[in-house]
């Protein structure tokens, strides 16, 4: 993957990561997070699923080199202690436990100011206008509070509250709490739901526990109405629900993506995609597209394969 180098002065601190080499940092942080929960058998395969298709933009260096974002390395190598330290099973985990991360960059532009995209903003709100342009800029607003529990809200509420079909910001259910719509606190899940009828919230079952859908190991998978073991590379299967996300059930066993050349029905490892049936390479700019990961750049532009537009 193309990186991009950033100076030194761009930093906001002296110790940790430095910019150019966060983002390969943080997809090895997430693999070796996989590694140890058994998602992954090897950093290296978790690395190719992810890096086939980042895409590589400019417009952060860009609005780094104007002086619209700063990086903060101390941060940023919070962020990856915090990934160190995430527990393997999910119930133990909380919404904040990775919050850090989105405090590695932060904006410079105060309200009025011209934005290309709401990080760049203090307040980290771009309002921009209706626009039809690769690039749309808008105008930095003030800081969007999210309402609180008792509060009316549209759509979104601050921390883990709802907004219900009342217009009101609610607390998540808790266990044992009748569910249906609305969403069971974090750590739980709405079980013995069918149809119309509604649920209870109840944990998320551990291996070797019946199940309903989703398990709380994070190598866990909920097959057979019991939660086993992921399968990993050349762990036995019959389908791909029993391998991890980063491989597929071929000829019995869990086998990598499959790459340039192969048989495929999906995703491709590598730099190759998937038409259907068999993994191609994939595209330069100026070709026709449907999907990003069709081209060499991972960014496809009005059915052309392209750069991505540097908008900062």
């Amino acid at each position: 993957m193309r990186r991009l180098a950033v100076l030194a002065l761009f930093c906001a601190c002296t110790g940790g990561v430095d910019y150019a080499h966060f983002d390969d940092a943080l997809i090895d942080a997430r693999c070796n997070y996989y590694v140890r929960c058994g998602v992954a058998a090897a950093v290296t395969e978790c690395q190719a699923f992810y890096t086939r298709t980042a895409l590589d933009t400019a417009n952060t260096q860009s609005a780094l080199d104007a002086g619209k974002l700063v990086y903060h390395a101390d941060t940023a190598q919070a962020c990856l202690d915090a990934y160190a330290g995430l527990s393997c099973d999910t119930t133990a985990q909380t919404p904040a436990d990775l919050a850090i991360c989105t405090d590695v960059l932060t904006g410079t532009l105060a309200e009025g100011d011209n934005c290309a995209f709401s990080k760049e903003c203090d307040s980290n709100n771009c309002v921009k206008p209706t626009c039809t342009s690769a690039c749309c800029t808008g105008t930095c607003g003030a800081a969007q509070t999210l309402p609180a529990i008792g509060q009316p809200c549209t759509a979104f509420c601050a921390d883990d509250a709802y907004c219900g079909i009342d217009g009101m910001c609610h607390a998540p259910l808790g266990d044992g709490a009748a569910c249906d719509t609305e969403p069971c606190a974090y750590g739980l899940y709405c079980a013995g739901r069918v149809g119309t009828m509604p649920g209870r919230c109840r944990p998320l079952p551990h291996l070797g526990q019946p199940c309903e859908g989703a398990c709380a190991e994070a190598g866990a998978t909920c097959y057979n109405a019991f939660c086993v073991e992921l399968g990993l590379l050349d762990d036995a299967c019959t389908a791909n629900a029993q391998c991890s996300m980063f491989y597929n059930c071929t000829n019995s066993s869990c086998a990598l993506l499959p790459t340039l050349g192969m048989p495929c029905t999906t995703t491709c490892y590598e730099a190759a995609y998937c038409d259907g049936t068999t993994c191609i390479a994939q595209k330069a700019n100026g070709s026709t597209c449907v999907r990003g990961d069709e081209c060499d750049s991972h960014f496809c532009d009005n059915s052309k394969c392209a750069d991505p537009p540097v908008c900062f």
